[in-house]
């Protein structure tokens, strides 16, 4: 089971990123 967590949060992070990666780059290109 922990091994789930640590993938789900890891999972989580990179998908945060990359959102926050998308936003930035919209912003800057405006």
């Amino acid at each position: 089971m922990a091994s789930w967590n640590l993938i789900a949060g890891l999972s989580l992070c990179v998908v945060l990123f990359l959102c926050l990666g998308i936003h930035a780059e919209a912003e800057s290109s405006r």
